[in-house]
């Protein structure tokens, strides 16, 4: 994420003002990494994180998430994000749970 906020400053910094960096609670906490560390070496970029926690699924596989072991990165983060803000709070880190565990198990049913 950061390095592509770098591409984009390389590009035109003139944007830089109008960008906000995405992602989870898992990445933000993540003790190995230093996000907003090198966010800052960007700019004064906001970096948001949606608060999802999957301690209560009913799943083994998403509660790994919560170890630390699994990574999120394919944009969960800024996904998730907007889809709360779009929908004025309607979509939640719950029904967002929800809808991950409906999906988990429709995935893992097909082996």
């Amino acid at each position: 994420m950061a390095a592509v906020l770098a591409i984009i400053k390389a590009m035109d910094d003139t944007v830089m003002d109008n960008l906000a960096l995405g992602t989870t609670r898992w990445i933000s906490e993540d003790k190995t990494s230093d996000l907003r560390g090198l966010v800052s070496q960007m700019g004064d970029v906001p970096v948001m994180a949606a608060n999802l926690n999957f301690s209560t699924s009913r799943y083994d596989g998403l509660k790994v998430y919560e170890t630390g072991l699994v990574k999120e990165g394919v944009g969960a983060g800024g996904s998730s994000i907007m889809a709360m803000a779009a929908t004025g709070g309607r979509v939640t880190c719950r029904s967002l749970l929800d809808e991950i565990e409906k999906n988990y198990a429709r995935l893992v049913s097909r082996r």
